[in-house]
């Protein structure tokens, strides 16, 4: 029987390989952990301020983007469960500015409807695939009339519910749209959103419990037996419709005046109200801190 023949400088490239590939795989681990770690440290510092905030709705208006960028997503939008528990409707969204808001039935007919619907968290790689969508239930269906009314292409998607944290009922739907490379949405973000999730729920219980608390500019209209919540809600459907505002249809269909409307605001907002004065000069310093995208979906400068 020959000899065997160990050619030692093959021998010892191989094992050079499998060193440099055993030091790869440890580096691309270690890049992973470091990336997790900053990720839930980016978003445990987002969850404080939210905790820290008073006004749930104005802090996440002014923290969306930066969860857009902390979730690497287009787009961010949070639903709030309505009384009755028929729909969610948009609370605050980012790169919607035009649209006044969205309002979906929960049920099957929609992404965010389903979650709301089923209590089920969802990442989807592509929501046009309708069989992705079959896969996760048999009946799930895109609102592709959204994206026509935009022009805006929605591809991944990663959807929570928002619940009480004492009762679990419904409160709402948190959802990021597009990540910023065209992949699925990643684990840690799934982990993540379920962490939004809980934080937000908590804000909303607070705010909620608030003792006296108006949930809008309107809702003294309502507290004083000016009109009704149905007449109000109404209202607000047909000023959807119209494409106009709410302070417009509540004028012409009740008679309400400016200054009927600018106290109502004045109570939800908790200062004095004014009525316009063409030359009064407004003071910078009220209007320094205020971002466009809280002004443009409140309608309300100080």
């Amino acid at each position: 029987m020959p000899p065997t023949v160990i050619d030692a400088g093959a021998a010892s490239a191989r094992a050079q390989q499998g060193n440099l590939s055993q030091m790869n795989a440890a580096s691309s681990a270690s890049s992973a952990v470091s990336r997790r770690l900053a990720f839930f440290k980016g978003l445990q510092t987002l969850t404080n301020r939210i905790h820290a905030s008073k006004d749930v709705d104005e802090i996440m208006l002014e923290l969306a983007p930066e969860l857009c960028t902390l979730f690497e997503a287009e787009r961010f939008t949070i639903y709030a469960a309505e009384e009755g528990g028929g729909s969610i409707v948009t609370r605050v969204k980012t790169g919607l500015s035009g649209v006044q808001s969205i309002r979906l039935p929960i049920g099957e007919n929609s992404i965010a409807g389903y979650v709301a619907m089923s209590g089920a968290a969802v990442n989807i790689r592509d929501v046009y695939d309708d069989e992705e969508l079959r896969r996760i239930s048999p009946r799930l269906q895109l609102r592709r009339e959204i994206d026509a009314s935009t022009g805006f292409h929605s591809r991944q998607m990663l959807v929570a519910p928002i619940r009480d944290p004492d009762t679990g009922a419904l409160l709402g739907v948190v959802q990021l749209i597009n990540t910023l490379n065209g992949e699925p949405f990643s684990k840690v973000a799934e982990e993540g959103v379920l962490g939004l999730a809980q934080t937000l729920g908590v804000a909303f219980l607070r705010h909620a419990r608030q003792p006296g608390r108006l949930r809008s500019r309107f809702d003294a209209l309502v507290v004083d037996g000016r009109i009704t919540g149905e007449e109000f809600a109404e209202a607000a459907r047909a000023a959807r419709e119209l494409g106009r505002s709410t302070e417009a249809e509540l004028s012409e269909r009740f008679g309400l005046s400016a200054a009927e409307l600018g106290a109502a605001a004045a109570r939800y907002f908790g200062v004095p109200y004014q009525g316009f004065v063409a030359n009064h000069v407004k003071p910078m310093d009220l209007l320094r801190n205020i971002k466009r995208e809280y002004v443009e979906q409140t309608r309300w400068l100080p």
